[in-house]
């Protein structure tokens, strides 16, 4: 089989397909990638898959999606792909337009998020319209999670003959050789010590895009009041600062000042585990979610999880089983949570055992993967 995925950026690539697209290469099948990709990239994975750099940006260009659209084309019908799997939201639209326009016989949509959920009006509008073309020009969509497949599904944006969820969902799982419990004290000791952070001190985390949907202004706010209660409790905000949908500029400057918040920026994905084994809880409140790839990282490695009530989030842990869920935007209550788990070092343990037996269950990188192969073999019945 000859099958290309497409992303917009390298970096979803690497985070969310190589691993899958590895299993198809290591089967003996011809794998491409195409996206807006660097020499880095390339030299990481041309030892097993041809990369083909189209440059696309994020943000809506019309001058780069005729040109994206146009390069996308030339590419489909040179090489003649048995399957194509585009995912992220510019690069889905503008390669289902190609390849439907390329004869490409299997064109399927990896539906990561709901992202027109996060918009009001027009531009909610105009979002759905996007996700409805792109549904339509694609023979299969395979949707992250099955409370956003029912979504999608009442709002009109793809058929239900044509929707599914691979497994419990989510993109690849969490490859257990990098997110090692076995090494769990020792990358603790090594991020407290690259903080400067004690290891009696109570450590809250987030890691993601630093911005409003990600729920960093409660996080904040939730943090400033425990903080005023609590003298040996550290919030550590891992990831990079979004000025498209940033958080409010006096939470931010708080933040910044506050001898308690560290704010290192982003840290390369293999070194993610190592923070999240120094926490001692994962705090991810977002407004809007895929899956949640991080709880599921969380989860592996033995670590409390509150977040959100909302699909994704919602259906990677359970309720006061596996995680805590709050609802979202909602300051109080995620104070509030934060607290019970600091205070309940025995209530935290149970949930943080939990959360590793349902990861260990659905969310490891080998049963994902092979979920995600067996999925091909059905559509296509060319594994």
């Amino acid at each position: 089989m000859k099958i290309c995925f497409i992303t917009t950026i390298h970096q979803s690539m690497g985070w969310f397909v190589a691993d899958a697209a590895k299993c198809f290469a290591a089967r003996g099948h011809h794998v491409y990638y195409i996206c807006n990709m660097d020499e880095d990239f390339i030299k990481e994975h041309e030892n097993y898959a041809h990369c083909i750099n189209i440059p696309m940006e994020r943000g809506m260009s019309p001058v780069n999606m005729l040109s994206s659209i146009c390069s996308l084309y030339k590419v489909f019908k040179k090489e003649k792909f048995d399957v194509i799997q585009y995912a992220t939201p510019n690069a889905s639209l503008y390669a289902s337009i190609a390849s439907k326009m390329a004869g490409v016989h299997f064109r399927v949509y990896g539906f990561w998020g709901l992202r027109y959920e996060g918009f009001e009006g027009f531009k909610r509008k105009l979002f759905i319209g996007l996700e409805k073309l792109t549904c339509a020009l694609s023979t299969h969509v395979r949707i992250v999670s099955k409370k956003n497949m029912e979504i999608a599904i009442k709002d009109g944006v793809c058929p239900p003959n044509k929707i599914d969820v691979i497994g419990l969902g989510g993109t690849i799982g969490v490859d257990t050789k990098i997110f090692d419990l076995s090494k769990k004290q020792t990358y603790r000791s090594e991020v407290r010590k690259i903080l400067n952070i004690s290891d009696d001190s109570f450590l809250f985390t987030f890691i993601g895009r630093i911005n409003a949907d990600k729920g960093i202004n409660e996080l904040i706010e939730a943090f400033k009041e425990i903080e005023s209660q609590f003298s040996n409790v550290r919030l550590l905000l891992l990831g990079m600062e979004d000025k498209v949908n940033p958080i409010k500029e006096e939470n931010l400057e708080w933040a910044l000042k506050s001898v308690n918040v560290i704010m290192p920026g982003p840290v390369h994905r293999t070194l993610v585990a190592k923070y999240i084994a120094a926490s001692d809880i994962l705090v991810h409140p977002s407004y809007r979610e895929g899956f949640g790839k991080i709880i599921q990282e969380a989860m592996s490695m033995e670590i409390p999880v509150i977040t959100t009530d909302i699909p994704g989030p919602s259906e990677v842990v359970e309720k006061d089983v596996s995680g805590i869920l709050v609802p979202k935007a909602d300051a109080l209550a995620l104070k509030e949570a934060m607290v019970d788990l600091y205070k309940n070092k025995e209530k935290a343990h149970k949930i943080a055992k939990a959360g590793y037996v349902r990861f260990s269950e659905n969310f490891t990188m080998v049963k994902m993967v092979e979920n995600i192969y067996k999925e091909y073999s059905k559509i296509t019945g060319l594994c």
